[in-house]
């Protein structure tokens, strides 16, 4: 044994019992961490590889793989908060450097708005809430200020210059204390999909139906003087119990009639986080890319899993020697 390998055992083997079974903790839990994610990165990448991919018009009640194209829903855009972009998904931080170097979070976000993802044999919305979003890009760049200005968000070669300034370590880049980062999904990207698939039946039309019909009642309700002129058919001033069945039969057959107009608008199938803790993945990369991606992580997931296992080993081994 090496004079150094001496010198740190005893030291290991002198140390409190507090402070050596805290290190020892520590190197466990990274240890068990490490493994957890290596098999989780490992199982999600095998689960791209082996599920098969459903056409939208076809595809089963449950958990499945889409693929097809990105596209904005009607209404209200999705603008992107950072560039203005118009999109259909967005994830961004801001980040600002301090005195003595680092990059400290001021603000991030995601978008939660819905869009859809069309394959050529139907559309389905896409409700991204609690979905792991890999993308093809993410676009980083610096400024002066905490809000960027639109141009010098798209200009490349600027952010290239300042990328290598500061791996030169120029001075005259120091005024941009500002990072950026956003990624977009934007109308018209390819699009990966693994969620839960569900198309909208009749039992949700009654459901849906019988909610507007409450809802016509309850506001039929606010004005009494209009509702006893228009059901009061014995002129009591009152509405008996026949009168009533009138008029919940008149709100059954609007809202029926209110709820064909909104199918005519209306896309039925729904993607959405499974509620059983399956893994909810979108993606504008390609199936392979994704899994790769996966396994790659997985690998490093392993080797973290190895070096913190040995660390363990040793400390503990350190600890009998010493």
């Amino acid at each position: 044994m090496a004079i150094m390998d001496v010198e740190v055992v005893r030291q290991i083997g002198q140390m409190p019992a507090f402070k050596f079974w805290l290190l020892a903790t520590g190197a466990i839990l990274v240890t068990a961490a490490a493994f957890a994610f290596a098999f989780r990165w490992l199982r999600r990448a095998r689960l791209i590889e082996d599920m098969p991919t459903s056409r939208i018009r076809s595809a089963a009640q449950g958990y499945v793989e889409l693929e097809g194209t990105a596209r904005a829903m009607a209404g209200e855009p999705v603008i992107a908060p950072l560039t203005g972009q118009p999109c259909c998904w967005y994830r961004y931080k801001v980040e600002r450097r301090g005195d003595r170097g680092g990059w400290r979070r001021l603000e991030h976000g995601a978008s939660d708005a819905l869009f859809l993802l069309e394959d050529g044999t139907g559309r389905c919305v896409v409700d991204p809430e609690g979905a792991d979003v890999t993308l093809q890009e993410r676009h980083v760049w610096y400024g002066t200020n905490r809000r960027p200005g639109n141009a010098a968000s798209r200009n490349g070669n600027a952010n290239m210059l300042l990328r290598v300034g500061r791996w030169l370590g120029r001075n005259a880049l120091d005024g941009d204390r500002y990072r950026y980062t956003e990624e977009l999904i934007v109308d018209g990207m390819p699009l990966y999909a693994m969620g839960e698939f569900k198309t909208l039946d009749e039992l949700d039309d009654r459901r849906a139906r019988g909610e507007i019909t409450r809802g016509l009642l309850r506001e039929w309700k606010r004005d009494g003087a209009a509702l006893l002129a228009r059901f009061d058919a014995n002129e009591d001033g009152r509405l008996d119990e026949q009168e009533w069945e009138a008029a919940r039969q008149l709100a059954r057959k609007e809202a029926a009639r209110m709820q064909q107009a909104q199918h005519r608008q209306q896309i039925p199938h729904l993607l959405f986080r499974p509620r059983s803790g399956r893994a909810f993945l979108l993606s504008t990369k390609s199936q392979s890319d994704l899994a790769r991606r996966y396994r790659w992580r997985a690998a490093g997931g392993a080797a973290a899993f190895l070096l913190a296992g040995g660390a363990v080993t040793w400390l503990i081994t350190a600890r009998m020697l010493g």
